[in-house]
């Protein structure tokens, strides 16, 4: 593993992109309802916030990051009530056909073009054939004036 370029941003994350994360997290738990006793996984789970309504619900809840601050900011949210481990998507440690949702959040517009398709790969390996992959990101491609230069400048700055 490389260094963690989230070390400094881990202890505020959540007070940063919590809020402007909010309505897509509504979402989500209204596409894909949590269901106790059903299996989620968040592949980059960073702090875990997007697994926090799952587990209350009663599910169990799984996350795997490459950040040991991310996953410290998770663990002290759940304790040991959720299985979080440091490691890498494009290789993950699960049973094929085992998750009933697995989601991701701001995570592959991070990656080489060549790892996004081995997670992905990996994602669909591990989510029940009935199950739900849910993906959300944000692509900073070429969107035009006035859009897509404010659209830039936001996305940068929640990627510093």
């Amino acid at each position: 593993m490389s260094e963690d370029s989230y070390w400094k941003f881990a202890p505020i994350y959540d007070l940063v992109i919590g809020p402007t994360n909010s309505i897509i997290k509504r979402i989500r738990l209204n596409l894909a309802p949590p269901v106790p006793g059903m299996k989620v996984l968040d592949v980059g789970c960073g702090t875990g916030s997007d697994l926090k309504p799952y587990g209350e619900a009663g599910c169990e809840i799984y996350g795997i990051d490459l950040s040991p601050a991310m996953l410290g900011r998770a663990r002290s949210k759940f304790g040991g009530s959720a299985d979080l481990r440091l490691g890498d998507a494009a290789h993950m440690p699960f049973h094929d056909n085992f998750f009933a949702i697995v989601l991701s959040s701001y995570t592959l517009h991070e990656m080489p073009n060549t790892k996004r398709s081995l997670v992905i790969n990996e994602m669909v390996l591990v989510v029940k054939n009935d199950g739900n992959l849910l993906l959300t990101d944000f692509y900073k491609g070429p969107l035009s004036f006035p859009k897509g230069y404010i659209g830039k400048v936001f996305i940068t700055f929640l990627e510093i």
